[in-house]
């Protein structure tokens, strides 16, 4: 696949090492075999279907094919494939930061949806602020990557966060759970447990990936300043010294580890980065040591 916007060919072949790996998954999995076993059922034969293309190309039954030229497709009683929910926060908020946090998380959810790709699972990508945006069922088809990428590259941060609402709305609509990620900065002062409660009940297995700005971690501030927030437009005047800041770093802490607390009850993968940290080295170090990608 040529490169895009989002990266470039080199780093798209040093993903193609990589699969996404579900809690159900991560186990004993061995990487490139991505079909979730349902406990109690068997793997037997079941049945042929005709191939599409994107389907897994070590089912095809090349005997049949010997014989008939004809490309068919085993099926096996108790398979499903594995989906890739990428849930992908666009509001305001994320059009922070030196790199934009938009483009950092765009980064991210490109070069997810290209290892499920190439993992042969099913992915599909939906944004989100204060409505869902066009919601991308998952499917595998590697021209469906092409679309993705473009989807990617025209996205504008854009409305408030409703973060709850969003996924609520998102769980509701979808059909078929899987692995959900999502990609957020988590700015939104109504909360985030309803949103991830609501894909928890449906069955999806969560993962989180906060991305904040550095200035958001470690903002630098010192004397009078006036601050806009990027989507109320509400102004506020502080007047900033090593108190405060001392207090902003306890206050930021304390949201963390709200946050950090919440996903381990609730056995939600979290991961937080600053949008200063290469995207290579988030992808192939931190995801890989968080069992994420293997």
């Amino acid at each position: 696949m040529e490169g895009s916007l989002l990266f470039d060919n080199n780093f798209l072949r040093k993903l193609e090492k990589f699969s996404i790996l579900s809690r159900k998954l991560r186990k004993g999995a061995v990487r490139g075999e991505h079909r979730v076993i349902r406990r109690g059922m068997s793997t037997e034969f079941h049945d042929y279907k005709d191939y599409n293309r994107g389907d897994d190309l070590r089912y095809i039954d090349w005997n049949i094919y010997g014989r008939l030229d004809k490309l068919l497709i085993k099926i096996f009683s108790g398979e499903e494939d594995q989906s890739v929910h990428i849930l992908l926060d666009t509001s305001l908020s994320m059009n922070s930061g030196k790199p934009l946090k938009m483009d950092y998380a765009k980064q991210i959810a490109g070069a997810l949806a290209y290892i499920a790709v190439h993992s042969l699972d099913r992915v599909g990508i939906t944004s989100f602020s204060d409505r869902m945006g066009e919601i991308y069922i998952p499917e595998r088809r590697l021209s469906r990557l092409f679309s993705m990428f473009h989807y990617l590259e025209s996205i504008e941060a854009g409305g408030s966060t409703a973060f709850n609402k969003a996924l609520k709305e998102y769980s509701g609509k979808v059909k078929r759970p899987g692995t959900a990620v999502v990609i957020s900065d988590m700015m939104d002062p109504k909360g985030f447990e309803e949103g991830l409660l609501s894909l928890i009940y449906r069955k999806f297995d969560v993962v989180l990936l906060q991305v904040l700005s550095e200035e958001e971690l470690s903002p630098g501030l010192s004397g009078s300043v006036k601050l806009i927030d990027s989507e109320s437009k509400i102004p506020l005047k502080l007047s900033i010294d090593k108190k405060y800041t001392r207090e902003y770093g306890t206050e930021l802490e304390n949201w963390f580890g709200t946050i950090e607390n919440f996903c381990r009850k609730k056995n939600i993968d979290y991961i937080r980065s600053g949008n200063r940290i290469p995207i290579e080295d988030f992808l192939l170090k931190f995801l890989r040591q968080g069992g994420m990608i293997g």
